[in-house]
């Protein structure tokens, strides 16, 4: 991911720990937020984020395994919806293809960000933690019901017009 430094406001900035405090700006992301990042000597020279640069959202040290776990929790959970429903399969899809890009690169964030390319990890936390709730809503309303049914209905309108 490219990266450039805004030198111009570095200046105006407090100094951290390690003695400087800079901006990065991520180009060519969804997310145009500017983050904070925090040299750190303990990481081998590399900058650790210290604020994701979005209101109410802090900043998650086990991001990547946060976002792990929940779309492994979602995986559990959607098996209380039948197999044929589409939610089902699309839930389906969209989490064993972040748990595979997690896994094949557990320690790079702004990789894994950028391949499923949904937001910074914070945001895909989030996002996994919403989905889990609407698995709670889907399940408890037995949503697929009415769908089957309206699309019974809509299958019988269309052999009744195709055969007029």
């Amino acid at each position: 991911m490219m990266r450039r430094i805004a030198a111009s406001a570095v200046n105006f900035l407090p100094k951290g720990p390690s003695g400087f405090l800079s901006v990065v700006e991520v180009e060519g992301s969804r997310s145009s937020a500017i983050r904070c990042l925090l040299s750190s000597e303990a990481g081998g020279g590399r900058f650790q984020k210290t604020s994701t640069g979005l209101v109410g959202l802090a900043v998650d040290r086990n991001g990547v395994e946060n976002l792990l776990n929940a779309n492994r929790a979602i995986l559990e959970k959607i098996r209380d919806v039948p197999e044929t429903s589409q939610f089902r399969i699309n839930v389906e899809q969209v989490s064993n293809y972040r748990i595979k890009v997690i896994e094949e690169n557990p320690e790079d964030a702004d990789l894994i960000e950028e391949m499923i390319d949904c937001g910074q990890i914070e945001e895909l936390v989030e996002q996994a933690k919403d989905e889990l709730g609407l698995i709670d809503v889907y399940v408890r309303e037995r949503v697929w019901e009415s769908i089957e049914q309206r699309d019974h209905e809509a299958n019988l309108v269309y052999d009744a017009a195709k055969s007029s």
